[in-house]
């Protein structure tokens, strides 16, 4: 890989234009090393605009006019991520700095400045050029420079010198800063790995699914959490104790249970029993349908089958299950939204793991598609025009049918095998 070239004693202007020049190529790659700019480094620094625009290679033809986003009526993806605070976890994925606009799963717009002091040394150089390259390579466009002076009050990262190596979020008013604090070689290093490796910890894992089931724990969702509040109940008082937990609990933490029993509340254990037969509670129960508008019934239901309705809620239903525990406020709306979403949820994750599949199927680039049999004259057409890198950029082309993917596909997986013979 390429890097930029640091040279000595170079001026405010030109370590701005190498912050810019980070973030258009950047842009232009799908891997890098860090860091990205060195003193061995092949790319020389642009000078001014024009030598900045120079060091754009790819098609400068902008976005195809038949171009659909993933879904004909784009509108909020739900977010699995039911926590109300967000942190730094996010930087540089869909979040604060990185959004997406079409709703295509792809962050498309680049939110954030870039503020390098005026008298920035070498390594808060290189430490701006490391995030300027990796936010580049997480959106798929961007609108104007990343670089900003210190009176900007946006979304921001500023980079500032200090002895311990640090990175701070903040929120302020609308926007959010980050503070990246830091000196010399450790800085360096920190950014390197924080661009090479952030925010995932090992294989598909991410600090993200780290804190949310860390968020399970705390409000008694999650195995751990459950294994704690038991260790603390039975210090407090002896006895026989039933847990009625996560399917995740593990052989290990049933060990640590000791003698208490525990059933995965999925299982169909039954944990209480009640049976409506006095009069008042159907009256109760009728009336509280007809206040909300809802259909009465004409035979048995269950309480999450009512929870369903658009017009009822978890809290609606109080009066007729009186014996109902008493839940915290976030576990009552995971309930309702595990309820009345459950299609949507699983329709969305289906969704998920197929785009992640076709983006993750690469095209190569001198694949000629008039060998590829089977494809409408069309579909063939587009796909020489856009030379698309990823079977999901190749479905996202108008006049491209699932059909001709279909095609595609497999004839990607004769071509790949034709070359490893």
């Amino acid at each position: 890989m390429e890097k930029l070239k640091l040279a000595a004693g170079m001026t405010g202007e030109q370590k701005r234009y190498a912050v810019e020049a980070a973030l258009l190529l950047g842009f232009q790659t799908e891997t890098a090393t860090f860091p990205v700019i060195t003193a061995d480094g092949e790319i020389p620094v642009p000078e001014n605009m024009e030598e900045l625009k120079a060091l754009w290679k790819k098609s400068t033809g902008g976005t195809p006019e038949e171009y659909e986003s993933a879904s004909k009526h784009t509108g909020p993806i739900f977010d699995l991520d039911f926590r109300k605070e967000k942190g730094l976890e996010t930087m540089l994925q869909k979040g604060d700095f990185l959004k997406d606009e079409n709703q295509d799963l792809l962050p498309d717009v680049l939110d954030v400045k870039i503020v390098l002091p005026e008298d920035a040394d070498d390594a808060m150089l290189v430490a701006a050029c490391n995030l300027a390259w990796r936010f580049g390579m997480e959106t798929t466009g961007y609108k104007g420079t990343i670089t900003a002076d210190a009176a900007y009050t946006g979304n921001r990262l500023v980079l500032e010198k200090a002895e311990q190596t640090e990175l701070v979020r903040e929120k302020e008013g609308e926007s959010v800063k980050v503070s990246l604090r830091g000196d010399g070689e450790e800085l360096i290093a920190f950014t390197s790995r924080l661009c090479m490796e952030f925010p995932q910890i090992n294989g598909q894992r991410s600090w993200k699914d780290l804190l949310m089931d860390m968020v399970d724990d705390f409000v008694l969702r999650g195995a751990d959490g459950q294994l704690a509040a038991l260790k603390a109940m039975q210090k407090e008082q002896t006895g026989e104790y039933e847990v009625y937990g996560s399917p995740l609990w593990n052989d290990t933490q049933k060990k640590e249970a000791g003698d208490a029993k525990v059933y995965n509340y999925k299982s169909g254990q039954k944990m209480y029993e009640k049976v409506y037969e006095l009069p008042w509670e159907v009256e109760v129960f009728e009336k509280l349908l007809e206040e909300k508008g809802s259909t009465l019934l004409k035979s048995g239901t269950t309480i999450a089958e009512l929870i369903r309705r658009p017009e009822l809620n978890y809290e609606d239903l109080a009066p007729i299950d009186p014996e109902r525990p008493e839940l915290p406020w976030d576990v009552k709306q995971q309930v309702e939204i595990n309820l009345k979403y459950e299609g949507y949820i699983k329709r969305q994750l289906k969704q998920v793991e197929q785009f992640k599949k076709l983006e993750a199927k690469k095209i190569p680039e001198d694949l000629d598609y008039e060998k590829v049999g089977s494809l409408r004259i069309e579909a063939r057409q587009k796909l020489e025009e856009y030379r698309p890198i990823s079977i999901g950029q190749a479905s996202r082309i108008s006049g491209v049918s699932p059909a001709d993917i279909s095609v595609l596909l497999v004839y990607l997986e004769q071509y790949r095998r034709n070359s490893n013979s």
